[in-house]
């Protein structure tokens, strides 16, 4: 990876004046002032779902609006299957990073975090084992109204 020149990248940004950011974390506001006082650029910043930021960033791309700087969320599909063949989005890995990172952490885009999924059954209710053998097995009518998730349609 080319080393990337930062006064230069600095600089642009303080000639914008300001970093616009889509985010699904409120914690972004942790961010706003040191990044202000350190690098003298404000930062817009959004707290939105991932839906949200997904249709924000897909009307303002149609009608030429470049607004947004960083898309911070949880739709790789639509980064990796629309927007990234597209050439809509770019990925951006400081290479000041990339060293103390794996490859796959940087491909297609830079991982920010890394989040696990669990499952867990009632062992004294099922002792022959776990009563599914897939996710897919949660969609079949016999489980309906047994199982608590969050919504995949929201982040």
């Amino acid at each position: 990876m080319a080393q990337q020149d930062w006064a230069a990248i600095e600089e642009a940004a303080r000639a914008e004046g300001q970093v616009v950011i889509y985010s699904v974390s409120s914690r972004m506001e942790n961010i706003v002032q040191d990044f202000k006082d350190k690098y003298g650029v404000d930062i817009v910043w959004y707290d939105m779902e991932s839906s949200d930021q997904v249709e924000k960033f897909r009307r303002e791309y149609a009608a030429g609006v470049s607004e947004v700087d960083v898309l911070y969320g949880n739709h790789e599909p639509d980064l990796v299957g629309e927007f990234l063949p597209a050439g809509m989005v770019e990925a951006f890995v400081p290479s000041t990073s990339a060293p103390f990172l794996d490859p796959n952490e940087m491909e297609p885009f830079l991982v920010q975090r890394w989040s696990s999924r669990v499952l867990i059954y009632n062992a004294a209710l099922n002792p022959d084992g776990p009563p599914i053998n897939s996710l897919w097995d949660l969609t079949q009518p016999e489980w309906k109204g047994m199982v608590l998730a969050p919504d995949p349609l929201s982040s």
